[in-house]
């Protein structure tokens, strides 16, 4: 079986940033948790450390969302979990989020 990553890097809507958090922790967090197989590893938000590199750009980002999944079908796993989000009421992608900056990659492991 494939396992996959799923990061959502996002930043509140500016003066929005309460609102964000609670969306994000009373109506998101609770719907992903209906998605069958998905495993939410948390939240983050950007640590005021130095660079590893020099060269490394400044995270244009504040915050990380982190989710894993194993599947041997993409698709499938793709649409049951729109069915899982879609069956909870209180959810909807809240505009709170910047969505300018909204990026959400998916990755798969290589080994």
């Amino acid at each position: 079986m494939a396992r996959y990553i799923i990061l959502a890097f996002t930043n509140p809507v500016e003066g929005r940033e309460a609102e964000y958090h609670h969306w994000y922790n009373n109506i998101a967090v609770p719907a992903y948790k209906t998605i069958p197989g998905l495993v939410h590893h948390g939240r983050y938000r950007i640590a005021d450390v130095p660079k590893h590199y020099d060269f490394a750009r400044d995270s244009e980002w504040q915050y990380c969302s982190l989710y894993s999944f194993e599947t041997d079908d993409y698709e499938d796993f793709a649409a049951n979990a729109g069915a899982a989000l879609a069956a909870v009421k209180e959810y909807s992608f809240s505009d709170t989020i910047d969505k300018a900056s909204f990026f959400e990659p998916t990755f798969v492991q290589m080994d």
